[in-house]
């Protein structure tokens, strides 16, 4: 690197000495004395890189110890070699351009800015006799670093990255990161609001370390084969570790319901995390799109979204499903049978409110933590979940009277108001208890006269009767004389 950058200096002295004579339009002395230490070093560089893959395969035959002990040299070399060549193309990189040195040290693989394909001497450590090797060496370092990861006491400890970025907004002009200086943040372009584990946090940097590191490589066959090699081994060790936490708990076992849903939810955060950071950029960035892993790992995460998702409204609504509900039929069935004293009806009430009560913070606490996108479908997963439990297990399998009709009408009209801190339009979730709620509480008179229109009509005409006269829209003309049924408005 000094002889080059002497002879880049001479250089300049004798484009001095030619300019004017026409041959400076033809000849960038400078670059081309760079390029002439660049051929050399491209001439010496491939005895030492056969030597470490040779000895790596010696290592390999002899099956020393687990690790990279005193006799790991070949692994030891490679790995050395590797690093060094990366560090050399970048110094060379920024001495033939030294106006662009923020890209080529550009942190943000991502980012407009970085170079791309300026790599001399990793053409050397690419080539098919030393690329196989190499990347052996790579993945048994790498398999040993991941597991260091996952090892760490405080490998699941949560990192918040909204108050990170908090205390970096309070920093002066001089100390915020920016593109240009090439520092990069995670979640650029990812909408991640929440709390991020250590060992996730640490895995996608990790990758893009890789993906930096292959920024260099000058053929694009190459760039494709290390990302998917390396990019492969970081995102299966990394989702096999999530599904593992989320399912390490049971939705309706005996295991803490706060510490199963922590978990869900902090899978799908990090889910998110990489989708956002990594994944989702690296499909649209043309260098790195071909990265087959990168591809069929963003459909799995998709997947796995909606799958925990799913997993984390089974959470939730577990104690209003099974207490709330359940304790709320069995209360309004004593009721009617027994006709228990009013302060009971207010026990009834409050006993299930309570519950409910507990699945509005838990949403709260959710929303803080995830995006958008993966809330929208969990709140609205809950509140149709608890409409239809409403409706099917209190309203259409009890029969009531006219204190539970009124109770049964209130609770759906509460739970209903209550989801307007999620949506603007509740009454859309919850129609089936809203209009359950509407038929078991009609006056007597008007549910005559609606069960005769009924019985005296075909089902299509019920249904526009119903539509247009009492605006009931989710539930059939037979839901809607069981209900009337139900509540005793006929008798």
């Amino acid at each position: 690197l000094s002889a080059a950058q002497m002879f880049q200096a001479e250089g300049r002295a004798l484009s001095a000495a030619i300019r004017g004579t026409g041959l400076e339009e033809t000849h960038a002395i400078p670059r081309e004395f760079v390029m002439g230490v660049l051929d050399i070093l491209q001439q010496l560089l491939p005895q030492y890189v056969r030597f470490g893959a040779e000895a790596f395969a010696d290592d390999e035959e002899e099956e020393v110890g687990e690790g990279m002990g005193e006799d790991d040299q070949g692994h030891a070399l490679l790995l050395h070699l590797a690093n060094e060549i990366k560090d050399f193309d970048l110094k060379f990189a920024e001495l033939q351009h030294p106006s662009l040195r923020d890209s080529f040290y550009c942190k943000n693989p991502f980012s407009p800015i970085a170079a791309w394909e300026f790599g001399n001497l990793s053409g050397v450590l690419v080539r098919d006799e030393y690329f196989e090797p190499w990347m052996d060496a790579e993945t048994s370092f790498l398999e040993e670093r991941i597991d260091s990861f996952f090892e760490q006491p405080d490998a699941w400890t949560i990192l918040d990255r909204q108050s990170e970025r908090g205390s970096d907004s309070a920093k002066g002009p001089a100390e915020m990161p920016t593109a240009v200086s090439g520092d990069y943040s995670f979640g650029v372009g990812a909408e991640v609001t929440g709390a991020i584990p250590a060992c996730v946090d640490q895995l996608c940097g990790l990758l893009v370390e890789y993906i930096n590191f292959a920024r260099s490589f000058p053929r694009e066959a190459a760039r494709v084969a290390f990302l998917d090699t390396v990019g492969h081994q970081i995102l299966h060790s990394l989702f096999k570790k999530l599904e593992w936490r989320v399912d390490s708990y049971d939705p309706y076992g005996s295991t803490a319901r706060h510490l199963s849903i922590q978990a869900t939810t902090s899978c799908l955060v990090s889910i998110a995390y990489v989708e956002g950071s990594v994944l989702d950029q690296s499909t649209y960035d043309p260098h790195t799109r071909g990265v087959p892993c990168f591809q069929s790992f963003a459909k799995d995460f998709v997947n796995h979204n909606k799958k925990w998702s799913c997993k984390l409204v089974k959470l939730l609504m577990r104690d209003i499903e099974g207490r709330g509900v359940g304790n709320l039929a069995r209360h309004m069935t004593s009721w009617v049978r027994d006709k228990a004293s009013m302060d009971s009806m207010d026990a009834i009430q409050m006993d299930f409110l309570s519950l409910f009560e507990d699945l509005l913070i838990r949403l709260r606490e959710i929303r803080l933590q995830v995006g958008s996108d993966v809330f929208r479908s969990v709140w609205t997963s809950a509140a149709t979940t608890l409409s239809t439990r409403l409706f099917s297990d209190v309203a259409m399998a009890l029969r009531h009277d006219e204190d539970t009709a009124c109770l049964f009408a209130d609770l759906a009209a509460k739970c209903c108001g209550a989801f307007e801190e999620f949506t603007r339009r509740p009454r859309t979730y919850f129609k089936l208890a809203l209009e359950a709620g509407q038929v078991m509480t009609m006056p007597p008179e008007a549910a005559q006269v609606l069960s005769s229109q009924l019985k005296g009509l075909q089902e299509c005409d019920s249904a526009d009767i119903l539509h247009r006269e009492h605006n009931i829209r989710a539930l059939s003309p037979f839901q809607v004389s069981q209900l009337l049924e139900n509540a005793g408005c006929l008798d």
